[in-house]
């Protein structure tokens, strides 16, 4: 209808195509807007676009009626052209990356939590192993302060008595050992504030 009224012989004749033009239009918009196309796939956005191939076709139609464009996003259908077509396939391409990003923060996030709370649990395992080397290194000292005060003088004095071994017991030293403690600032202790806000 649009291409009968650019070829019109009349005023008359364009107008009557004119309005042809936007019944064709607004009856394309409420089929689109009936069909609900959104509603097959959970993760579409809630409208559909109707492309429009030449730019004049909108244009003529809002003419004839300025607020086709309000009734058409009244039933979630956006009418394109070839030029706002490639802008709203840009915005949509955006705000798709935008919410890929946003869903690979909070896994981030959580992955976060959850390497934070592998990370306690470990750091407790490792003072307990720290703690059970320290008790042992005690009790390894407390043998030996034992052996040295108890046991060896009453075997030296064999030596005195006149029994002779080849080789004479040699006295061991104590570990004393000093297990370092996992350094805990404050901070660490607060996985809230070092994981990122959701």
């Amino acid at each position: 209808m649009y291409l009968s009224a650019t070829e019109a012989k009349t005023d008359q004749e364009r107008d009557v195509a004119l309005a042809a033009h936007l019944r064709q239009v607004r009856e394309h918009v409420r089929t689109l807007g009936s069909k609900e196309y959104w509603r097959q796939f959970p993760t579409s956005p809630e409208f559909v676009v109707m492309f429009l191939p030449l730019e004049p076709l909108l244009s003529a139609a809002l003419e004839q009626e300025p607020a086709l464009l309000d009734q058409a996003a009244g039933l979630r259908v956006i009418p394109a052209t070839p030029m706002t077509l490639l802008a709203l396939l840009k915005a949509a391409a955006l705000g798709w990356r935008q919410e890929q990003v946003a869903r690979n923060a909070e896994e981030i996030q959580l992955i976060g939590r959850d390497l934070y709370d592998r990370l306690r649990t470990m750091v407790a395992h490792l003072e307990a192993v720290g703690r059970n080397i320290k008790q042992a290194g005690d009790a390894y000292d407390r043998f030996v302060g034992s052996l040295e005060q108890k046991v060896l003088p009453g075997a030296r004095r064999f030596r005195e008595l006149g029994v002779h071994a080849p080789e004479e017991i040699e006295t061991t030293e104590q570990l004393r050992l000093s297990v370092r403690p996992i350094t805990r600032p404050e901070l660490l202790d607060q996985s809230d504030e070092l994981l990122p806000k959701s």
